[in-house]
């Protein structure tokens, strides 16, 4: 994020964000509106990681006790709710250096990812501040961590976790050939699932929902069998 620090403000804090961003309505923003800095610890911060989880986004700083309490809330939170589908990360706001970040991480037992600073859209007023992302992006919450609602807001999004596994599990059951990595006649490869399959023509799917129209023929004689085999169709000698 952006960070704009006002001199006549540091007896009262400081005010952190993007001059115009808007905080009234967070609920209007998507996590694919938010650039994280570089991993520092834990699992690699991706969108595409991200996807269909409940994301707990907290910036926070080394120096600030109120922040490193709620990182001990957080690493709590991580350690119960991972294994169903939360994901935490940790936004060191002050990109403080990997070493003093080491020390909070060794201390209070961090297993989440921390991310040397993050980019998003909305103005932060005070640390720490948490935001949460329901499994389908968009924000949900965004304020204090000790907020009662704060909590309350991630164990009610977990619903929605099992709703977009469900979406994922309908739409690869529909699938012709789940995701794989195909080889054409000229030895190049490209990773993709069948969709259907168009006179003859196999109609790629990919991971970002484009579909592509390759012709069968043109394929390995090794892959052309795996799709002729899903259709019930063995290969002519």
């Amino acid at each position: 994020m952006n960070f704009i620090i006002l001199p006549v403000l540091l007896t009262i804090g400081i005010l952190f964000g993007q001059a115009g961003a808007d905080e009234s309505k967070p609920s209007a923003h998507q996590l694919s509106d938010w650039k994280f800095g570089d991993t520092l610890f834990g699992e690699h911060v991706t969108l595409g990681a991200l996807e269909g989880k409940v994301v707990v986004l907290e910036y926070w700083d080394v120096k600030s006790e109120s922040c490193l309490k709620s990182i001990s809330q957080l690493a709590t939170i991580d350690k119960k709710l991972r294994s169903k589908g939360v994901r935490v990360i940790g936004a060191e706001a002050y990109r403080s250096g990997k070493e003093q970040i080491a020390e909070v991480v060794k201390s209070q037992k961090v297993g989440f990812s921390i991310t040397d600073g993050v980019k998003g859209p909305l103005s932060i007023s005070g640390l720490p501040h948490a935001v949460v992302f329901g499994a389908n992006g968009r924000v949900l919450f965004s304020g204090h961590p000790n907020d009662k609602a704060f909590e309350a807001t991630v164990r009610n999004a977990l619903a929605g976790v099992k709703k977009v596994e469900r979406i994922v599990a309908k739409a690869a059951s529909s699938l012709l050939v789940a995701e794989r990595t195909w080889t054409n006649r000229e030895g190049k490869t490209l990773v993709a699932s069948v969709n259907r399959i168009e006179g003859e023509r196999v109609i790629f799917k990919f991971k970002d929902g484009s579909e592509v129209p390759y012709l069968l023929s043109k394929l390995s004689d090794d892959d052309q069998k795996v799709i002729k085999d899903s259709m019930g169709i063995g290969m002519k000698k």
